[in-house]
C-alpha cells in the first residue's frame, strides 16, 4: 500500500486512493471552497481538466461565452487528476450554476502531460472590456477572456 501523496503526510493512503483519508478530506474542503467563492460571483460554472490551461480558457469562452478558469490542482498522475475532478462535480451537482452535463470524468487523458483539474466560469452579467490576461485568485493563478460591450 503506497503513502499518502500529500508531502506533509506519513500515513498509508486509502485502498485503491492517493491520499489517506484525513488529507483527501483537507484537500476537498479547500478546493470546495474556492469553487465556493467563485460560485458567489458566477453566472455559471464548469468543472474539468486539460493538460493546457490556456487552449481550454479560450475553447470555453469561444463556446459558451466563460471566459474565466482557475487551476485547482494538477498532478503528472492522470488518476488521480480524474478522481479529484469527479469528487468536485459530484459535489456541485445540486448547483443551479453548474454547466457540467454528467459526474463523471469525460475524454481521454494525456497520460505522458501534467494535467489539472480547474473551474471554468462565466461572471454574473456586468459590462465587459476585451482584455487577455492572467491574475491570481487566492494564491492561484487564473486566465480571462473578455469580449468588448
Amino acid at each position: 500500500m503506497p503513502r499518502c501523496k500529500d508531502k506533509r503526510c506519513s500515513r498509508w493512503a486509502r485502498p485503491n486512493h492517493f491520499y489517506c483519508y484525513d488529507c483527501w478530506g483537507a484537500l476537498m474542503d479547500r478546493l470546495c471552497a474556492r469553487i465556493d467563492r467563485i460560485e458567489n460571483v458566477a453566472d455559471e460554472i464548469y468543472i474539468g481538466r486539460t493538460c493546457d490551461p490556456d487552449s481550454r480558457r479560450d475553447e470555453h469562452f469561444e463556446d459558451t461565452g466563460r471566459s474565466n478558469l482557475i487551476v485547482l490542482h494538477w498532478s503528472d498522475d492522470i488518476d488521480e487528476v480524474c478522481a479529484i475532478e469527479e469528487a468536485l462535480i459530484r459535489e456541485f451537482a445540486q448547483s443551479p450554476k453548474i454547466a457540467n452535463a454528467t459526474d463523471e470524468s469525460l475524454g481521454g487523458g494525456r497520460t505522458e502531460l501534467r494535467n489539472y483539474v480547474y473551474v471554468s466560469w462565466r461572471h454574473q452579467p456586468r459590462r465587459a472590456v476585451r482584455s487577455s490576461s492572467v491574475r491570481y485568485l487566492q494564491g492561484g493563478r487564473w486566465w480571462t477572456w473578455s469580449s468588448g460591450g
